[in-house]
């Protein structure tokens, strides 16, 4: 009677330790401030939390077949939280790029009150079947001391990324860096209005 159960389990066993290895990848700022500190600016900016359209919410990383159908890549991983990531990146790029003021990812725990606050709602940011790469959405920033709107706008960004031949690890490579390269666009863009 044991013996059946066991075989089971033994099977189970085997095809876990059969699957495939898990990649895991995570966006990184490219814009790297100078010098190790960073004095804290007279105008506090808090990035608030990314709103990621539902398709993004998977911790594995999807990419677009066609205009309706996605492919979900389970053994390909966001290294954490997409939405937590793509915050804290803006604010390290943001941090770089915009010298003199603070940028804090919301919420923190410093005694801090921001004076503006950056909103960024993504719709898209996967690539398709051809290789294109695409990051759009919205951004706005805030002035919360007098709740209004001060600037914001919609974003298109793409790149196109050829194809590595029968190579899907690089591709997912690939894909990823230019990714990371579209975020920081946007950071720039954004560091522009801001300088404004």
């Amino acid at each position: 009677m044991m013996r059946p159960i066991l075989s089971l389990t033994l099977l189970a066993l085997l095809a876990a330790g059969c699957s495939a290895p898990s990649h895991l990848y995570r966006l990184e700022p490219l814009a790297h401030p100078k010098g190790a500190l960073h004095p804290l600016g007279r105008t506090v900016v808090g990035i608030a939390e990314v709103q990621l359209a539902d398709y993004l919410h998977k911790n594995a990383i999807v990419l677009r077949e066609s205009p309706h159908r996605f492919a979900i890549r389970e053994n390909d991983l966001w290294a954490g939280n997409l939405a937590k990531n793509i915050q804290r990146t803006l604010a390290q790029e943001l941090t770089a790029l915009v010298p003199g003021r603070t940028f804090l990812v919301f919420p923190w725990d410093e005694p801090l009150t921001d004076r503006y606050r950056i909103y960024l709602s993504i719709d898209r940011f996967d690539a398709d079947e051809k290789g294109v790469v695409v990051l759009s959405g919205r951004w706005s920033l805030v002035d919360m001391t007098n709740n209004r709107l001060v600037t914001g706008e919609r974003f298109d960004l793409g790149e196109s990324v050829p194809p590595v031949a029968a190579d899907k690890a690089a591709d997912l490579d690939r894909i990823v860096a230019a990714q990371n390269r579209l975020l920081h666009r946007l950071a720039r863009h954004i560091a522009r209005s801001l300088r404004r």
